[in-house]
This record gives structure tokens, C-alpha cells and sequence, in this order.
């Protein structure tokens, strides 16, 4: 059959053929046994049942590692699609948002008083209490603008423009 297919056949097409198809190979080896005999008159026969594609186990062993290497292929090839289908998905994501830029000096409270306390700070020569601050501001050291000024300069050392540098005591930060 392979002569009459020529260079040009089909080889898989016919190993599919002997290989799938119903025929018996001991047919075959009996009828290649006389032909055998009857050209070299042989004193005994010794078959290599690999030879025939149809009986032989290392057809069988080859069918087998085909299957299997075809599931291995098969499964390979889907999970290529899902890292594809993936990589699609993450490309079409939008960036992340660029970080909002820190400001480099807090925003000072709206206030004239909160002005006014910075300019204390900025020509005292260290740390102030609250009473120490109203005394700078020409304010009465009463115990109403005491507390009031108390709670302007926790609410600027809570928003990083003055350093509380020990209970009631408040500076400038250090740069």
C-alpha cells in the first residue's frame, strides 16, 4: 500500500488506517509466512510483532503517550487562554490614580487669631505655654482666653504646624 501511495501519499492517513481498522494481523502474518517460504525456504521463523502497527504493544504504548501528550497539550492551550484573556483584562484596567501631591506646609486654619499665634511662635526664642502665647498676643490671661488659645494651638499641633513637645507645651516642628 505505501508503494502504491508514492512519495506524495498520505503516511499518516494510512499508519490511521492499519493501526484503527477492524482487520486481524494474524491474516497478515500467515500470508507474509508462505510468501517468505516460498522465496527463501526458510528453516524456521522469528516475528517481531512490534513491526506490525495493528498487534504490536509498542503501537499501543505510542497511541497511549499520543493521548496523553494531546491532553497535556489540550490543557496547556487553556490555560494559555486564560492567561491571555487575563493579561487583555489588566491592560484595559485604567492606571492608578497618581498620588495627590502633599502639601508641603500645613494649610493654617481661617482666622486672624490663628496669624497672630504664628507670628508669637516664629519670634519666640522656644516652646510657649497657652498663657505665655496670650501674654505675646497682649491678651488678657484670663481663664476664658487662656482655654481658648489652648484650643487653637492643639488644633495647629493636630494639623502638624506646631509640636506639642510635652503636655501644654507647644513650638514650632523641627524641620
Amino acid at each position: 500500500m505505501a508503494a502504491r501511495l508514492g512519495e506524495d501519499g498520505n503516511r499518516q492517513a494510512l499508519a490511521n488506517f492499519i493501526t484503527t481498522s477492524p482487520w486481524d494481523p494474524a491474516h497478515i502474518r500467515a500470508k507474509l509466512a508462505w510468501r517468505m517460504e516460498e522465496a527463501i525456504g526458510p528453516d524456521a521463523f522469528v516475528f517481531d510483532d512490534t513491526g506490525f502497527l495493528k498487534d504490536g504493544t509498542a503501537a499501543d504504548e505510542t497511541r497511549e503517550q499520543v493521548t496523553r501528550l494531546t491532553a497535556v497539550l489540550d490543557e496547556l492551550g487553556r490555560a494559555a487562554e486564560k492567561v491571555r484573556i487575563t493579561r487583555k483584562t489588566l491592560l484595559e484596567l485604567p492606571g492608578p490614580a497618581p498620588p495627590a501631591p502633599s502639601p508641603s506646609t500645613p494649610e493654617l486654619p481661617d482666622g486672624a487669631a490663628y496669624q497672630e499665634i504664628m507670628v508669637v511662635f516664629t519670634q519666640a526664642d522656644g516652646p510657649l505655654r497657652a498663657r505665655g502665647v496670650c501674654e505675646a498676643m497682649d491678651l488678657d490671661p484670663a481663664p476664658n482666653n487662656i482655654n481658648n488659645v489652648r484650643l487653637k494651638l492643639k488644633r495647629l499641633a493636630g494639623r502638624n504646624i506646631l509640636a506639642e513637645t510635652e503636655p501644654g507645651l507647644f513650638a514650632l516642628p523641627r524641620p
